[in-house]
């Protein structure tokens, strides 16, 4: 029964991959933590993939001798699958920028050295383990948090170099794969402690809700996630038009745009041209409260100077929008 449950689980896999257009004999950096949901996506590609294998692993410094000991199961893991791996070994705290949380840095060092890992392999791509209960949690956080469309599609199944073929199965359904193959894996302890706003949606709010108002909930919710990401990729469409015809580059590199042509768009089409320049610059993305007041000031006043994010601010003056970024 093992078997029959693998080969359709293994299916429903290599159709989640085959959307992702990866070449067969390609080599792909998988993010590995140690947790269920990365052991159970390392385990389907070592299965299910012809490919080449690079497991990455973050070791950042923060729990101590259980962040040691992560690191140590998964090079065994590796080892023990034939696999090869690579860790990268960081001191979070002491890295972290002033005003960032130890969470904040710690996905940024994370993402840096998975990147840096995709470039130094000449990889088709990195795999991250992201799963449906993410996709739900993350949905009701941006809820929360105050958000546009955007914020509503949830985990974007690619980004970049960065993908993520585990969105279809739920958190329970892949610790069900390790259990019945027999393959253990690590729990990190921080998962239980309430203190972050997710682990409490993860550990109190939504099973309170799937008690008292339906026990689909995480379904309902990733399956809304999953229906909205159509409509942000006709907002991105249009916020990649809208910068590509109204952003003009000075000759020391600083991105502009004339407030006059800015205020020619709909309030909603300003909106959308924030949010694209701010991710062709990689900035942080903003809440939708902040895009409004940005919009606002665009459509309101001729000079004003936004902060973005500590080193980013924006500059009205002389009928131009500037953006200044320090390094």
């Amino acid at each position: 029964m093992s078997s029959e449950h693998n080969r359709l689980d293994g299916i429903k896999f290599i159709k989640a991959l085959e959307s992702f257009q990866l070449p067969d004999d390609g080599r792909v950096v998988v993010a590995v933590s140690g947790g269920a949901d990365s052991v159970a996506l390392l385990w389907f590609f070592k299965s299910f993939w012809s490919g080449e294998i690079i497991v990455a692993h973050v070791e950042h410094g923060i729990r101590g001798s259980d962040s040691r000991e992560d690191a140590e199961f998964v090079a065994k893991l590796a080892r023990d699958w034939g696999v090869e791996c690579v860790i990268g070994h960081f001191d979070v705290p002491a890295q972290a920028e002033k005003g960032e949380s130890i969470e904040m840095a710690a996905r940024r060092v994370r993402y840096r050295f998975l990147e840096d890992m995709h470039v130094k392999y000449s990889a088709c791509g990195v795999a991250l383990g992201h799963n449906r209960n993410d996709t739900a949690e993350t949905l009701l956080l941006n809820i929360f948090r105050g958000t546009g469309l955007r914020g509503m599609a949830g985990i974007p199944r690619q980004r970049g170099a960065f993908f993520r073929p585990l969105l279809g199965f739920t958190r329970d359904s892949l610790r069900s794969v390790l259990a019945r193959n027999g393959i253990a894996w690590r729990e990190d302890a921080t998962n239980d402690e309430n203190y972050y706003l997710r682990n409490k949606l993860r550990n109190i709010i939504i099973p309170q809700i799937e008690e008292a108002v339906n026990s689909q909930v995480v379904e309902h919710l990733a399956s809304l996630s999953e229906e909205m990401s159509f409509w942000r990729e006709k907002e991105e469409q249009i916020g990649k038009d809208l910068f590509s015809s109204l952003c003009h580059e000075t000759p020391t590199g600083e991105k502009t745009f004339s407030i006059k042509e800015i205020r020619r768009q709909s309030a909603s089409d300003i909106g959308i041209l924030m949010r694209e320049a701010g991710r062709m610059l990689n900035l942080r993305a903003l809440s939708r409260h902040r895009i409004e007041v940005l919009s606002d000031l665009i459509r309101r006043s001729g000079k004003f100077a936004f902060q973005w994010e500590k080193n980013a601010t924006i500059y009205a003056e002389d009928g131009e929008l500037v953006f200044v970024i320090e390094k």
